[in-house]
């Protein structure tokens, strides 16, 4: 009896060490790297209209970071850092983003600010991957 339980422990514990030794870290830093579609804001879990907000992000693997807005063909040029879970754009410093989920189709960010009456605010953006030649 014991030696069976011994058995189911000893089981147990060699999955337990194998399935966590084939997971698979993901590199936060690499996935950032393309160009990157707005395609919803949301503000304290509310939708924002997003047809004036900059819509094309891109982080180069050089920690160059570009952003455009399509409308009123504005481009901005900037840094970008990945450290400790913080993503951290010069253009928008000291504010910072979080990224929530992200995968080689789709990223979410999120940040926190606080608005002219003092209120806190969480902002969520979500973009898809687009193609590196939409940004000029």
């Amino acid at each position: 009896m014991i030696r069976k339980k011994f058995s189911y422990v000893l089981l147990f514990c060699c999955l337990s060490l194998l399935s966590t030794a084939c997971k698979e870290d993901v590199d936060i830093p690499d996935l950032l790297v393309g160009t990157w579609q707005l395609t919803e804001v949301k503000v304290n879990e509310q939708s924002e209209d997003i047809s004036d907000k900059t819509d094309l992000i891109q982080f180069q693997a050089n920690s160059i970071y570009q952003s455009y807005n399509t409308t009123t063909e504005e481009k901005n040029r900037g840094g970008w850092s990945y450290q400790g879970n913080m993503l951290n754009i010069s253009l928008d410093l000291p504010a910072a983003y979080y990224v929530e989920t992200i995968s080689e189709n789709s990223l979410e960010l999120k940040r926190f600010d606080f608005g002219t009456d003092g209120e806190l605010l969480t902002t969520q953006l979500f973009y898809e991957k687009a193609a590196d030649d939409l940004i000029p």
